[in-house]
């Protein structure tokens, strides 16, 4: 091989060293901002999980709250629907007794009194 020659193939066994050591570096790079990445993605997930929870308990306290206005709202001789079909006035109805009651969606079922509420206040049994 001719001087020309190997000096050609030492310039260019150096210049891809080089390329490498700069991919090399390049890769790890990649490597360290992806595990920043999933980092602030944990970090995020943990801060969202934390807001819905937030939001939920939020939500559920102003229901609670909607729920106790509106009961304060029945006045004494309102007729509330029982499960066996009967009514009764509000004021007579008493722990265990079955009315009709609904879920958040509006479904009607059966279901036993646990609480009576008098003006917002809750009456033991």
């Amino acid at each position: 091989m001719s001087k020309t020659k190997l000096k050609d193939a030492a310039r260019i066994k150096s210049e891809l060293d080089s390329n490498i050591v700069r991919l090399e570096a390049d890769v790890k790079k990649v490597q360290d901002d992806i595990k920043v990445i999933r980092q602030t993605e944990r970090l995020l997930k943990k801060k969202l999980s934390g807001y819905k929870q937030e939001r939920l308990k939020l939500e559920a306290d102003q229901r609670d709250e909607l729920w106790h206005e509106a009961l304060k709202l029945v006045v004494s001789g309102t007729h509330v629907r029982m499960a066996d079909g009967g009514t009764k006035e509000i004021q007579n109805i008493v722990v265990g007794d079955m009315v009709v009651g609904s879920d958040l969606a509006g479904n009607l079922s059966p279901t036993k009194v646990v609480n009576i509420w008098d003006q917002g206040i809750r009456k033991d049994p």
